[in-house]
């Protein structure tokens, strides 16, 4: 049965290892692909440059990064792979914003009232 591992792999010469040393079968590069849409077929081809990944400095809000490749993902989906300039504060306030719209689309689908804004407490 093949085998993928997916996350921590940032270069070429990461997944290469994996696979030559019959690790895995197939990696995932999930954060790789989003800075690079072409990542695949870059390291298929020939080695070259590898993602170069952001680095965010500073105290970042939970869920701040992972908010950041969410909504990067999204421009990318609406066609706009160049002009992204979210930093991982103002990706995690478009992410909320978005699905509290999706989730009062959905609620009101069924006949009920619009979700709250607020952050649900936690008990």
């Amino acid at each position: 049965m093949p085998v993928m591992a997916a996350g921590g792999f940032k270069t070429r010469g990461q997944a290469l290892a994996a696979i030559s040393a019959g690790m895995v079968d197939v990696v995932g590069a999930a954060r790789g692909f989003v800075l690079d849409p072409e990542l695949p077929r870059h390291w298929l081809e020939e080695p070259g440059e590898d993602p170069a990944f952001p680095r965010f400095t500073g105290p970042l809000p939970p869920g701040g990064i992972t908010a950041w490749y969410t909504m990067r993902i999204a421009a990318l989906a609406a066609g706009a792979q160049a002009d992204y300039d979210h930093t991982p504060e103002t990706a995690l306030a478009a992410m909320t914003a978005r699905d509290l719209d999706r989730a009062n689309r959905w609620r009101k689908s069924f006949g009920r009232p619009p979700a709250s804004s607020a952050p649900a407490k936690m008990s």
